[in-house]
């Protein structure tokens, strides 16, 4: 992931000049554990940003985070492997719609960053609703490898996180490893 750093930087930066409050990850399973867990270990953070994570269907969760959000002040960022996930579908539609209602059909893309495999029916989705970017991440990464992958990485550098430093200590872990 080392060479795809410069990419992940840049698009924090552009999040970090726009005007957004507020990240919500949609996301399920694997693609939301890593940020989750990344939030709670580096509470200490260069962005000031709230980060939400919408990874439950329960009635109560959604309308918590929808009552503590301004949708015109958000950045969505829906995530899914397989990119058919039907509870992140879901709710993609769900604040999609709300955002249509406050800033329009042509400006609600602008709002949401995709993270998904390619050629999933995410991909095509972000693509035709005109996303603010869609991250694909490399096929080859297994569910249970996605933290150290752009599912758990983008989401952590929008929260202010130091990725970087992850992944050198990660390396460096595999490393040792190999010489034991």
């Amino acid at each position: 992931m080392e060479p795809r750093l410069k990419e992940i930087y840049s698009f924090a930066d552009e999040i970090n000049q726009a005007d957004f409050d507020c990240v919500v990850l949609l996301a399920m399973g694997g693609s939301a554990f890593a940020p989750e867990l990344f939030s709670k270990v580096f509470k200490e953070t260069k962005n000031h940003r709230k980060f939400y994570m919408l990874d439950s269907t329960h009635p109560d969760w959604v309308k918590s985070v929808s009552e503590s959000i301004l949708p015109e002040k958000t950045l969505f960022i829906v995530s899914s492997k397989s990119g058919s996930t039907i509870e992140v579908s879901s709710f993609y539609l769900y604040f999609r719609n709300m955002l249509e209602r406050i800033v329009g059909t042509e400006k609600a893309g602008t709002h949401f960053v995709a993270i998904t495999d390619p050629s999933t029916p995410l991909a095509q989705l972000a693509k035709a609703q005109n996303f603010r970017k869609v991250f694909l991440n490399p096929e080859n990464i297994g569910g249970r490898f996605s933290g150290l992958s752009l599912f758990g990485l983008v989401p952590s550098v929008l929260q202010g996180i130091d990725v970087k430093s992850i992944l050198v200590t990660a390396e460096q872990m595999i490393l040792k490893s190999k010489l034991e």
